[in-house]
């Protein structure tokens, strides 16, 4: 971990990648696995499709900064680690609202999926505490 977050210290721009590439994968998982599996899953379509939504949103936001590297690097990053973290109340709570449909490997899809993110929001705030642009 610590060789990684390193790593993102000395080139902060390419958390903006890794960032983008994570929320492009939650999309895909949800339009392609949770959405048409509604039944396996428990998690009704439309929320699914809400959230992916969002997912891409933020895989656009964050290849955007990526590519286009601005001057308020450092802002942006906080931007994407607060809206990864309200991504994930907002998760939260549509599995609290949604518990008694959701399936077991509905509750392990989003638990893997909040850690995962909760680990991206720790290494982007190390990282932003870390870097002077």
């Amino acid at each position: 971990m610590q060789s990684l977050l390193n790593r993102f210290i000395k080139n902060p721009h390419q958390l903006f990648l890794a960032d983008g590439l994570g929320a492009f994968l939650t999309a895909a998982f949800m339009f392609l696995l949770l959405a048409p599996f509604e039944a396996f899953f428990g998690m009704p379509s439309c929320i699914v499709y809400l959230l992916g939504g969002i997912a891409i949103a933020f895989f656009i936001f964050s290849l955007s900064c990526y590519f286009l590297k601005p001057q308020n690097s450092k802002f942006l990053l906080q931007l994407i680690a607060v809206a990864n973290l309200l991504y994930s109340i907002t998760t939260i709570t549509i599995c609290i609202i949604y518990y008694p449909k959701l399936t077991i490997w509905g509750l392990f899809y989003f638990s893997l999926e909040l850690l995962v993110i909760g680990w991206v929001i720790c290494i982007e705030m190390l990282v932003i505490r870390k870097i002077k642009f």
